[in-house]
C-alpha cells in the first residue's frame, strides 16, 4: 500500500510536469483599424459585386455574379503601418494606426505612378526603412519599382538590367530586408545590402540564410522544406525536408505565413472540422509552442480575392475583414 501511494504521488506531480511543460502562450486579438468604404482619401475604393447576362446566362435567368474588387493584397511594417493595394481599382494606399494617411501611391496621386504601379500586379514589400518596392508595371514586370513614402521614385530594379527584355515575374521576401526576384528564362536572384546575387528560392528567406516553405503531404503531417543558400554561381541550393505531425489527422492545407525574428515558424493550417484558419509556431528543432485559430471571416463583400493573415517581424499576426461598412483590421499579439 505504502509503494502505491509513492507511486500514485509521483504519477501526479509528472503529470503536473507534463501539463506544465506543454503549456502554451495565450494571444490576445484586438481590433486596431477600421477603414470605411468611398472615394475619400482616407478610405477605400470598392468595385461592388453586379449580375451579368449574356448568351450562357440570359436575361430570364438569375445572370452570372461578377465579384467585387477592391484590397486584395496588405503588408504591415516595422512601424504597424498597414498598406493596402487594388489589382481591380488600381490603388495603392498607407495608413498609420490611427487612420491617417501616410501614403498614396493610386491611379492619378503621383507624377511616377506609370512607373510604380500600372495595372499588372505582382506583389509589394515595405522594408525597414519604410521604402516601398511594387512589383506592378505592366510591361508583365519588367521591373521592380522602388520609392520612398514623400513622392520619390527611387530606382527600377531588374537583376538583368532594364534593357535585357526579361520580366520579374514573381517576387518574395524574408527576414532582413531580402527579396527573391523570378527572372523570366533566368531563374531565381536574391536581393540584399542593395545587390543582386544569383540563385535563391521561393521560399522565406530567414535570417539564418536558408529558404523555408512548407506544404501538406497527407492528413496527418506537413514538410517543412529548407533550401540552402546558392553559391556564388548560383548553383540551385540543396534541400531536405522534415515531416511535422498533424493531430487529429484531418490536414487539407499546410503553408509557411514566415518566420519570425526568434527563427519560430508560423504554419498556416487548415482542417476538415473548421473553416477557420488554425495559426501553429514551432521553434527551431519544430517543437509546437503555440496554436491558435483565427477568427471567423466575416466576408460581408463579395470580392474576386480578399487579404490573407500577415505575418509581421516579431510574431503579431495580422487579419483583414472586408464587411458591409469597410475594412476591419485584427492584431493578434502573445499576451
Amino acid at each position: 500500500m505504502h509503494r502505491l501511494r509513492i507511486f500514485a504521488i509521483i504519477a501526479f506531480f509528472s503529470l503536473c510536469f507534463i501539463l506544465v511543460g506543454t503549456a502554451r502562450a495565450e494571444y490576445t486579438v484586438t481590433e486596431i483599424l477600421f477603414i470605411p468604404w468611398g472615394d475619400g482619401s482616407d478610405e477605400l475604393q470598392i468595385r461592388e459585386a453586379y449580375v451579368e447576362h449574356s448568351e450562357e446566362y440570359p436575361a430570364d435567368t438569375a445572370g452570372y455574379l461578377v465579384p467585387g474588387g477592391g484590397p486584395d493584397q496588405t503588408f504591415v511594417d516595422r512601424e504597424e503601418n498597414i498598406y493596402f493595394s487594388s489589382y481591380d481599382v488600381r490603388y495603392f494606399k498607407g495608413f498609420d494606426i490611427s487612420g491617417r494617411v501616410i501614403v498614396d501611391y493610386s491611379a492619378g496621386k503621383t507624377e511616377f505612378h506609370d512607373e510604380f504601379f500600372r495595372g499588372m500586379y505582382n506583389g509589394f514589400y515595405v522594408d525597414s526603412l519604410g521604402r516601398i518596392y511594387c512589383n506592378g508595371n505592366e510591361m508583365a514586370g519588367a521591373y521592380v519599382a522602388l520609392a520612398d513614402r514623400n513622392d520619390s521614385l527611387l530606382a527600377k530594379l531588374n537583376p538583368l538590367g532594364l534593357n535585357s527584355g526579361k520580366s520579374c515575374s514573381v517576387f518574395r521576401w524574408g527576414s532582413d530586408d531580402v527579396l527573391i526576384f523570378s527572372v523570366e528564362d533566368h531563374g531565381l536572384y536574391t536581393y540584399m545590402n542593395s545587390q543582386f546575387f544569383p540563385g535563391g528560392a521561393l521560399g522565406w528567406r530567414a535570417s539564418d540564410g536558408i529558404y523555408y516553405s512548407s506544404r501538406k503531404k497527407d492528413p496527418f503531417t506537413a514538410y517543412l522544406i529548407r533550401s540552402y543558400s546558392p553559391d556564388s554561381t548560383g548553383k540551385p541550393a540543396s534541400r531536405d525536408t522534415t515531416l511535422i505531425t498533424y493531430e487529429p489527422g484531418n490536414l487539407i492545407f499546410s503553408g509557411l505565413m514566415g518566420v519570425d525574428d526568434n527563427m519560430h515558424f508560423y504554419i498556416d493550417c487548415r482542417d476538415s472540422s473548421s473553416t477557420e484558419k488554425s495559426v501553429r509556431v514551432y521553434d527551431q528543432g519544430l517543437k509546437l509552442l503555440d496554436e491558435f485559430r483565427l477568427l471567423s471571416r466575416q466576408e460581408n463583400v463579395y470580392m474576386w480575392d480578399t487579404p490573407y493573415p500577415f505575418l509581421r517581424h516579431d510574431g503579431n499576426v495580422y487579419e483583414f475583414h472586408c464587411r458591409d461598412d469597410g475594412m476591419h483590421v485584427f492584431r493578434w499579439r502573445k499576451k
